[in-house]
């Protein structure tokens, strides 16, 4: 079973957040809150490889899909996290053919790719679990979900959106793409952006593809009901230390 697809196969919206604390509590909570999935950061959040692990399990004890977002295609890194058991991958700067084969090849065991084989990990149950089962479940269980964040990506999107089922969603990367349009702190319906994300989405839709986008700069709900209406079907509510720390200046602002 691959749990992100399955989720995207019941549901027409997903709904999730950034982790960058990594926090096991805060990720607990999202569980419980009804959030369907997390992104563990290892690209901007100082986030160690254990703290990953600790991360999984909340997610996993609360029923989040599990996605870490890795700084770039390391191979070695990739196997790291997905020994510790994530549902799948965020990569960022996914631009061209040449990122999905690297990505594949890393995440996939042979023959479909070149993922380095161990059985004392946490995701093969250390040891516990039949090997030949493990490699085979694990290779239909993970997801990748490319970051787009430039424009020379979405000048390739017909090579990237005809892959493999190994890519279920695209998230558009907006505040990198924004920087790079020319237009730094654009949302993704402005008059800069709307036209490259409906592309995607059209291109999506025609595939069976969803397309992901986090709600900001804005942090609304009604900014979120706006990507929703426009064909985003995964939302990434920002970070946790975002939300976490505009509430606190919501709360700071009672101070008299």
């Amino acid at each position: 079973m691959n749990p992100l697809r399955d989720a995207l196969s019941r549901k027409s919206t997903l709904v999730g957040m950034q982790s960058f604390s990594a926090n096991p509590v805060f990720i607990e909570i999202m569980g419980y809150a009804g959030l369907d999935w997390v992104c563990i950061d290892l690209e901007h959040a100082p986030t160690s490889i254990e703290g990953v692990g600790a991360a999984v399990e909340a997610a996993r004890a609360t029923g989040l899909i599990s996605l870490v977002r890795v700084p770039n295609i390391d191979a070695t890194l990739i196997g790291k996290v997905l020994d510790l058991g994530a549902d799948g991958l965020v990569v960022p700067h996914f631009e061209s053919r040449e990122d999905a084969e690297a990505v594949m090849d890393a995440v996939l065991y042979p023959p479909a790719g070149n993922r380095s084989a161990c059985s004392s990990v946490r995701s093969a149950r250390y040891g516990l679990s039949s090997w030949l089962q493990h490699s085979q479940t694990d290779n239909e269980r993970i997801s990748v979900v490319p970051l787009l964040e430039s424009a020379d990506a979405f000048d390739n999107l017909d090579q990237l959106m005809d892959l493999p089922d190994l890519f279920p969603a695209f998230w558009v990367g907006g505040r990198d793409l924004a920087q790079h349009m020319g237009v730094p702190g654009a949302d993704l319906l402005s008059p800069e952006l709307r036209p490259l994300c409906d592309k995607l989405i059209q291109a999506a839709q025609q595939r069976s593809v969803a397309v992901m986008a986090t709600v900001s700069p804005h942090l609304t709900k009604e900014y979120a009901n706006d990507l929703k209406d426009v064909g985003f079907r995964l939302l990434s509510f920002g970070t946790d230390e975002t939300v976490f720390a505009k509430t606190c200046q919501s709360i700071g602002e009672l101070s008299t």
